[in-house]
């Protein structure tokens, strides 16, 4: 009897000609960027905390303020404009050891040209 050689082939394989990894033109790791923030800012957010806190800021600043110091909050972590501005000023304003009280603050709002920026009046008192 003779004996069977048999040949085991692997079926052949495809070349990648392509390295394993691509450079990107800093344009593109530009535009790349624009679009992590653009989806980070639009996260979720509830603007009816923000409210209440600076709500709570404003009937209580010396409580508040020193929560919101011990915290580490900033302005960063507001998600509307204007809460953002409206609680940097009340920052401003405290660590100034000036008293914080809704007439006195319009009046200064509108001193420094923020008053519309934050909302107007009618923002303060909701």
């Amino acid at each position: 009897m003779a004996v069977a050689e048999w040949h085991i082939r692997s079926p052949p394989m495809a070349v990648d000609t392509k390295p394993p990894f691509s450079f990107r033109k800093t344009a593109d790791l530009q535009q790349g960027a624009a679009a992590v923030d653009d989806v980070t800012r639009a996260l979720p957010h509830a603007l009816g905390p923000e409210k209440s806190l600076l709500s709570s800021i404003l009937q209580d600043p010396q409580e508040y303020i020193g929560i919101a110091v011990e915290e580490r909050l900033t302005a960063e972590h507001f998600y509307m404009p204007a809460h953002s501005t409206l609680f940097t000023f009340l920052i401003e304003l405290f660590e100034a050891g000036t008293e914080i009280e809704l007439v006195s603050l319009i009046q200064r709002l509108i001193d420094r040209g923020l008053l519309d920026r934050v909302g107007g009046p009618s923002a303060l008192t909701d």
